[in-house]
């Protein structure tokens, strides 16, 4: 905590894998005194859990995590809280898939991952003052404004979004089946469903989605 920070200071979370980045958004808010930092994390879960347990005034996610993603984290949060903290998610991949299921959850900003950490306090700053950061290029703001209305269609409940996450990290169906208390049947219903609802095939169109939506890295896309 920043013992320099007054009483009022609002608090924030960050979920964040890569350490080295983690410890200086860390630092950084630490100091500016204007935020107490209320919880680091690198896993993904254990961050939901504590979140809920005890929320902050703001989250900041980064979509892609090794255990699950921002996405999920996100209506989670939105479900399990009646008075949920104000998010802002960071990403690399800014699908206008992804930032319309955003938008559509009520998360109050997303950005480039790569911003300065002055750039993301002053964005933390106007989202609790009950504005909207977008942080996208010319061309990711062209995107998301021409897509298609068949996107508009796509709204993913938290369990698909689960399922869909487990299953593009090359999850079987009884690996999911007893990571999540489910039968077997029941999580193959959910994956027919995603299919249907994403207009995809098989196995790996489910994969390239959670890819092409930065779900997962990228790199992912190679074992398809």
């Amino acid at each position: 905590m920043c013992a320099s920070s007054p009483p009022s200071s609002p608090r924030v979370v960050f979920v964040e894998d890569e350490v080295l980045l983690l410890g200086l958004l860390t630092e950084f808010f630490k100091h500016s005194d204007h935020f107490l930092v209320h919880g680091a994390y690198t896993n993904g879960n254990e961050a939901l859990a504590a979140i809920c347990l005890d929320p902050p005034d703001i989250v900041v996610i980064d979509l892609q995590l090794p255990d699950t993603n921002g996405l999920l984290i996100a209506q989670k949060i939105y479900e399990a809280l009646a008075n949920p903290p104000a998010i802002i998610v960071l990403s690399s991949n800014m699908s206008p898939m992804v930032v319309k299921q955003l938008l559509r959850l009520g998360v109050r900003g997303i950005l480039r991952k790569g911003v300065s950490a002055a750039e993301l306090l002053a964005a933390c700053q106007q989202v609790l003052r009950g504005g909207v950061c977008l942080n996208l290029s010319s061309e990711h703001m062209h995107d998301l404004v021409c897509a298609s209305a068949l996107d508009d269609t796509i709204n993913l409940t938290s369990r698909e979004t689960q399922i869909l996450d487990l299953v593009a990290r090359g999850r079987r169906s009884k690996e999911i089946a007893d990571a999540l208390g489910l039968s077997v049947r029941t999580v193959d219903k959910h994956r027919e469903n995603l299919m249907r609802k994403l207009g995809v095939q098989d196995v790996g169109g489910l994969v390239r989605y959670a890819a092409r939506c930065g779900m997962i890295p990228q790199q992912k896309e190679a074992l398809v």
